[in-house]
């Protein structure tokens, strides 16, 4: 780990108490992300910067802003430049050119991958590829971890070679955690608050002064944003505010590691996010048992069964809020005993995901065991599916023909069942195709609304007789086709 902030303790001394520095970040957090999130509504909705209603995957109801996560940029550039000019006088050699520069590099270049994303689609691929590109050069540049304290014995193990892809991997991992809990509004940015709360906790014993008020801006800065983002919300962070929490807080957890001679630093962010590790294991299971891509989007995440029961968006955040505070101060007090206590708090983990996995419906005795046979016997099917859907989705070129398009689309449709294919367009631009197969009374259809850029453009309608639709597997299937439909229809809008 290159480059140190401890000396920013005596210049905050000097230009100030340590107090009246957290407490100025602090404010400069609440305050700037309460103050921008207006004026961002306005422009979203200005330039078409909104979630549209997708009722098949996504929770809120009405069309919603999505480019929040420049209310929680915004004062984060502004906090850390104002603790580099004012506080860091003495840093401006070579530690904070390569730790403090580059933390704030890596921040600017995630938080634009997503931000683009929200702008306008880039695609997973790309998005993927972005983000491993900005970890790596992070981690070269000297965010590792080249030691690790085993917390059970106390002995140090160095890592050597191994140092770079786990700090590789730890930052890629925290960077898609936060999104992948960004279904429900309010869940992201409250987990992130209780997990800044317990880092900034940390950083007082370890990474420092600078680590400290980084850790108070961003909490100040998300509890102004949830002023506005908790249920019913009127704005999402999106892809650009997700990623760039996510891999801030991989950030400042490696670096409260490195300078920490107490066994269970690491191990504490790692409790704290154990509501988004656990539903993102689950998701990994699921969908590698249904023989889905593991990265692809549904609507079974813990936040979604919880609806599903009945439940109210707003009992659902304040219940995972309180699972994340029971985790965060587990966590923290494990750091505090000096790593004791850790096999408690894991068996807690593991406790809590049986509970998770019991009292959601994913197990339940003899319909658990049902639900595992039959999926891994339709399998099979459902990867030919994946794999036809695919292949469908990058053939181009001379298939770019409107016809040739619905008449390949339909019969694609029918390998996977439907009998009855129809599509709907909503606004002008959108090519028209006629419905095709019998649209006879008995049968079961499923609709599911097509978005091309974020944006509404029509309705698919897929019907399947009576006798052959499945509760689950039919609308899996009819949301396989409905993202390559939206994919293909984008290249033929153009």
């Amino acid at each position: 780990m290159v480059g140190t902030l401890d000396i920013a303790m005596e210049s905050a001394r000097r230009a100030g108490s340590v107090e009246a520095w957290g407490a100025a970040m602090l404010a400069i957090g609440l305050v700037g992300s309460f103050l921008l999130v207006p004026w961002v509504r306005r422009l979203a909705y200005r330039w078409g910067w909104v979630d549209p209603v997708d009722m098949a995957r996504k929770v809120h109801r009405r069309p919603t802003p999505r480019v929040g996560g420049i209310c929680l940029f915004v004062p984060f550039l502004l906090g850390v430049l104002l603790v580099t000019v004012f506080l860091t006088s003495d840093l401006r050699a070579a530690a904070l050119l390569k730790e403090w520069g580059w933390m704030i590099g890596g921040c600017v270049a995630m938080f634009g991958i997503g931000l683009a994303d929200d702008i306008r689609p880039i695609g997973a691929k790309v998005k993927l590829a972005g983000q491993m590109l900005v970890c790596g050069v992070v981690v070269v540049a000297g965010f590792q971890v080249e030691n690790f304290t085993n917390p059970f014995t106390g002995t140090t193990i160095h890592l050597g070679l191994l140092s770079l892809p786990v700090a590789f991997l730890w930052l890629l991992a925290t960077t898609n955690l936060i999104n992948l809990i960004d279904g429900i509004d309010g869940l992201a940015a409250g987990v992130s608050l209780f997990v800044f709360t317990v880092l900034a906790l940390t950083a007082m014993f370890t990474a420092g002064v600078g680590m400290l008020v980084l850790c108070l801006l961003m909490i100040g800065t998300l509890i102004g944003f949830l002023f506005f983002n908790f249920p019913p919300a009127r704005i999402f962070m999106g892809d650009g505010g997700a990623y760039f929490l996510g891999f801030l807080i991989g950030q400042v957890g490696l670096a409260c590691q490195e300078k920490s001679q107490i066994a269970a630093a690491l191990v504490v962010p790692i409790i704290a996010l154990g509501v988004p590790i656990i539903d993102t294991a689950f998701a990994i299971v699921r969908r590698g048992v249904r023989g889905l891509p593991i990265f692809r989007a549904d609507r079974e995440h813990i936040h979604h069964r919880m609806m599903d029961m009945g439940v109210s968006p707003q009992r659902i955040v304040l219940g995972l809020y309180a699972v994340c505070i029971l985790l965060s101060t587990t966590g923290l007090v494990v750091f505090l005993r000096q790593g004791k206590g850790l096999e408690l708090a894991l068996g807690l983990v593991f406790l809590l995901a049986i509970v998770a996995v019991w009292g959601l419906g994913y197990l339940r005795g003899a319909r658990f065991w049902g639900q595992m046979v039959e999926a891994v016997n339709q399998r099979g099917r459902t990867m030919r599916i994946v794999e036809a859907c695919r292949q469908f989705g990058v053939w181009r070129g001379e298939r770019g023909d409107a016809a040739i398009f619905w008449k390949d689309f339909v019969a694609l449709a029918r390998d996977a069942g439907f009998t009855y294919v129809g599509f709907r367009p909503t606004r002008e631009g959108v090519p028209t195709f006629g419905p095709t197969g019998e649209n006879l009374p008995e049968l079961e259809k499923i609709e599911v609304p097509i978005l091309v850029g974020k944006r509404a453009a029509g309705s698919l309608e897929l019907g399947q007789p009576t006798k052959n639709f499945h509760l689950r597997l039919s609308p899996r299937y009819a949301h396989l086709l409905r993202d390559v439909f939206a994919d293909r229809l984008k290249s033929l809008s153009n």
